[in-house]
C-alpha cells in the first residue's frame, strides 16, 4: 500500500455553493494506494468504483495537507490489513469489492478513526476590498 502525499489543500468551495465540498480519505484497493482529497461532484454522486467497493472512502473534516499525511500514515497498517482481505468479484452485473471479516473490521476501525478527526480552519481567508 502506497501513500499518495497531499500536495495541496483539500478544501474546495465552488462558486454558488453555500458549503465546501466533503473531504475524505480514499483507499484504492485495486491500485493499493491511500490518499486524501475532496469530492469534486456536487451532491451525493460518487464514481462507480466507489459505489461498487473497489475504492473505499471515509469522510473526514477539512484538514491541512500535513495533517492528512499524518492521518494516512496512522491508517496505513489498517489499510494494508483491509487490502489483504479484499477481492474483486463479478456479481453477474458488475465487478464489486468484497472484504473478509477481518478486512471489514479494519475498514470499520478506519471509519471510527476518521470520525474522530478534528476539523482545522483550512478555508482560505477572504480578501478585503
Amino acid at each position: 500500500m502506497r501513500i499518495i502525499k497531499t500536495t495541496s489543500s483539500i478544501y474546495r468551495q465552488y462558486d454558488g455553493q453555500c458549503q465546501p465540498q466533503p473531504c475524505y480519505i480514499e483507499i484504492d484497493l485495486e491500485r493499493d494506494t491511500i490518499e486524501a482529497s475532496y469530492n469534486a461532484e456536487i451532491g451525493n454522486a460518487v464514481p462507480m468504483e466507489v459505489w461498487h467497493g473497489l475504492r473505499r472512502r471515509y469522510e473526514i473534516p477539512c484538514i491541512f495537507p500535513a495533517t492528512a499525511d499524518e492521518l494516512m500514515a496512522e491508517l496505513l497498517p489498517l489499510a494494508e490489513r483491509m487490502a489483504a482481505g479484499y477481492k474483486c468479484v463479478w456479481n453477474g452485473n458488475n465487478y464489486i469489492g468484497e472484504l473478509t471479516d477481518d478486512a471489514q473490521a479494519a475498514s470499520d476501525e478506519i471509519e471510527r478513526i476518521c470520525q474522530e478527526v478534528e476539523e482545522e480552519d483550512c478555508a482560505p481567508e477572504e480578501e478585503e476590498e
